[in-house]
């Protein structure tokens, strides 16, 4: 038996649903001749007669009866593939990879995934924690989907969208006999010409805050008194807890510690240095729908973070 042309199968189909090769030329906007024509073949090809005439009327024969029943499923996943492969291919599924400044992903991604793979558990996810100077040479080399960071890295090639406006603040310990630390814990928010004799504990050059920071004590004709360089928020913070000096950072780094009372956390003013979290990806890259939907819960758990004070302590609200 020679293959089944599915022209044929809705050709037949047709004629069955009307009763007529006129009223199914009509519909299938063909000639009658032509219609006759593919079912003759079809039943040439299957070696049975499919209907039978009785003066005007059409009928099925047993044989017929049967294929018709088995052309409407047939002809029905046809006619269900092109939605079937729109849902497909909206549908998040293959691999993402993600670059995360180190002051970030710690406190938002534990967040962002655990609602992520619960939706969308077609995805695999890649996480790389760096700073956003390395984050940027990946992503230019094809290495990242995209990369969140703090600061706005000049490059041409990139795509760089505004998250969320931070504001810095001075981390001290909570708990600390040096002076210098002491005469800040109760204040509201510090004036950055008051902190030139404060201990510094900062980031290497290379990195973007480090500039942050030099920028704005050169804006106001003050050299900061960095008494140590740290490349890592985390050991950042552990010399800031053992009383080796003070660091400057956004609250949302240190907001548990804060909470547990290990930091206190004082908002800069005068100037106020603004620290924004940005998302990169490169120019002209497809959106899939697996990096759409990472980027829709990265934005749902960066405003409840910012509604439940996470992101700025509760008086720069």
């Amino acid at each position: 038996m020679s293959e089944i042309d599915v022209k044929a199968l809705r050709y037949f189909s047709a004629v069955v649903q009307f009763g007529s090769y006129s009223e199914a030329a009509t519909y299938l906007g063909l000639s009658q001749p032509a219609v006759s024509r593919q079912v003759l073949e079809l039943e040439r090809s299957l070696r049975t007669r499919l209907l039978r005439r009785d003066g005007r009327d059409l009928s099925l024969t047993e044989t017929g009866a049967a294929l018709y029943d088995k052309a409407q499923k047939i002809l029905g996943d046809i006619d269900a593939i092109p939605e079937t492969l729109d849902r497909a291919s909206l549908e998040p599924r293959g691999r993402i990879a993600i670059g995360l400044s180190t002051a970030l992903a710690e406190y938002l991604m534990p967040r962002v995934m655990q609602t992520f793979l619960r939706k969308y558990p077609q995805v695999e996810v890649r996480m790389l924690q760096s700073y956003s100077s390395d984050l940027v040479q990946m992503l230019v080399a094809g290495r990242l989907d995209i990369a969140v960071f703090y600061g706005v890295p000049r490059h041409t090639r990139l795509e760089i969208n505004n998250m969320l406006d931070l504001e810095l603040g001075l981390v001290v310990p909570a708990q600390s006999d040096k002076p210098e630390f002491g005469r800040l814990l109760d204040r509201p928010q510090v004036r950055l010409a008051e902190l030139g004799k404060v201990p510094l504990i900062v980031p290497s050059p290379a990195q973007d805050l480090r500039r942050l920071i030099e920028d704005a004590f050169s804006g106001i004709k003050l050299a900061p008194r960095i008494v140590m360089e740290v490349d890592g928020v985390a050991l950042m913070k552990g010399m800031v807890h053992a009383g080796l000096g003070a660091t400057m950072l956004a609250y949302n780094a240190v907001h548990r510690e804060v909470k547990q009372g290990q930091f206190a956390f004082v908002p800069i003013v005068e100037p106020v240095l603004n620290w924004s979290i940005h998302i990169a990806r490169r120019q002209l890259k497809p959106e899939t729908p697996a990096l759409r939907a990472m980027l829709h819960e990265m934005s749902e758990a960066i405003a409840c973070g910012h509604d439940e004070g996470v992101w700025q302590p509760a008086q720069s609200h």
